[in-house]
């Protein structure tokens, strides 16, 4: 297998295709984050200056000289405290900095997140129209017949054309992260980075990006067809682009929001609990107050020293009707993009399980693709 993906890599190489979307790729990777960065005052404010107003309202003049005053990387403010402040306690001084004091940290934190929440979006889209170009001419000119002549089976050229397309999604977006570097280094930026979200992000996007070089692998080696290959790997780039253009995109993320009203009634809240909240409020202040997710009940809800704070009446449902519907949602692939409906925080999304669930059905939808397109591969007679 090891010498069936080495001679993929050679040919690959050679190829004046791989090149072109080369090209492509360095193109679209600058063409989206550069200029949707390039708009961030709060970044790229060290090439340039302009006023904000302080907590009083006052003018204050940024530039490159004292504009990490500004930023969370001179503010004293951890990236822990900034990924997690919904979701667990925080000191007085933290929460005082971060929603009294704070200048750009909302922007910092959106621009990293939001961009680690894409970074599969350009290297899928290469893939995708490298495979049926690439490995469709296994078919198209015989390859495929040398490779089983010279004692290769089936499954060893499945797995290596898998795993081939594994290792170029794995590092396009490694490349796109380097890029993004380049443009942190360029405007002086120190991104608030907190590795245990930021690495599961990371995971997640690599596998949604297998997740549909998997399927697109297993319609051309099921059917033998590069054609199809082509239809299926366009109708995987079409949801995959409203996803990453469209925040609430139509692409199920409704379904997500109507589930939710169809399991709670908000019009008949309980007054007794919003009296206690807005008392505790008064009190204690806003960071008594956490975020939390049910992933078993699909819930929503504010906690108070570990017990919900505010609640909400059931509407009937039928288990059958619940889980049915609930399990539609957590095997989608684009699961985290859905739940943004509910203006989670990516901490809460790994506290609360979302992630993991969003991990779990990445690779069980790669692991039924392959196993599909394997079976159906084996089966084929090659004359």
């Amino acid at each position: 297998m090891k010498k069936i993906i080495t001679g993929y890599f050679f040919r690959l190489f050679r190829s004046f295709e791989f090149w072109a979307l080369i090209v492509l790729f360095l193109v679209a990777t600058y063409e989206i984050v550069f200029p949707w960065i390039n708009q961030k005052n709060e970044i790229t404010i060290s090439r340039g200056s302009f006023t904000i107003y302080d907590g009083a309202y006052n003018t204050v003049a940024v530039n490159a000289d004292n504009v990490n005053e500004h930023r969370a990387v001179g503010s004293g403010i951890s990236a822990r405290d900034l990924y997690v402040r919904y979701s667990e306690p925080l000191t007085k001084e933290s929460y005082d900095k971060i929603y009294y004091d704070s200048r750009f940290f909302y922007s910092e934190l959106d621009t990293i997140t939001t961009v680690f929440e894409r970074l599969h979006a350009v290297p899928a889209l290469v893939v995708l129209i490298l495979i049926p170009l690439f490995l469709g001419r296994l078919f198209s000119n015989g390859t495929i017949k040398n490779l089983i002549a010279c004692g290769h089976s089936k499954t060893q050229i499945y797995l290596a054309s898998l795993i081939f397309s594994f290792l170029l999604n794995i590092a396009l977006i490694f490349i796109t992260l380097i890029f993004f570097a380049i443009i942190c280094l360029y405007f002086m930026w120190m991104p608030p980075v907190y590795l245990p979200v930021l690495l599961v992000m990371l995971l997640l996007e690599i596998l949604i990006s297998c997740m549909l070089s998997s399927a697109c692998i297993a319609v051309l080696f099921a059917s033998k067809k590069e054609i199809l290959a082509v239809i299926a790997s366009f109708l995987l780039i079409i949801p995959m682009i409203c996803y990453v253009m469209d925040e609430y995109g139509v692409f199920g993320i409704n379904e997500v929001a109507e589930l939710d009203y169809e399991l709670h009634d908000y019009s008949n809240e309980e007054p007794v609990d919003y009296e206690e909240y807005r008392n505790i409020i008064a009190t204690e202040g806003m960071q008594a107050m956490l975020e939390r997710f049910d992933v078993l009940e699909f819930d929503y809800y504010t906690s108070y020293n570990g017990r919900r704070m505010i609640t909400h009446n059931r509407r009937y449902m039928d288990p059958f009707t619940k889980c049915a519907w609930m399990t539609g949602i957590y095997m989608d692939p684009y699961l985290s993009r859905k739940i943004d409906v509910f203006g989670l925080s990516h901490y809460e999304k790994c506290r609360s399980g979302l992630m993991a669930i969003n991990i779990a059905n990445n690779v069980f939808w790669i692991a039924v693709s392959s196993a599909a397109g394997l079976f159906i591969f084996r089966k084929r007679e090659f004359n």
